[in-house]
């Protein structure tokens, strides 16, 4: 991981990113319209490291400290 994982993103369910870009292209209100699909909940790189450790407790992870 690249820095201290505080960068957070927003991590969505692929089946509901799925389910809303289908939408997106099935309805026609939809046409020439902006969609922002997310979660709307974004968490840390470190937080996501720590729901993958709890579940894969021997998974190794590097982080990685730009240098100048």
């Amino acid at each position: 991981m690249n820095g201290d994982g505080s960068d957070a993103l927003d991590f969505t369910y692929i089946g509901d990113l799925v389910q809303g870009l289908t939408l997106c292209m099935t309805r026609p209100e939809a046409r020439n319209q902006i969609f922002n699909l997310t979660y709307g909940d974004a968490r840390t790189l470190k937080q996501m490291v720590e729901i993958v450790r709890a579940e894969l407790p021997d998974v190794g992870v590097k982080f990685k400290h730009a240098t100048s």
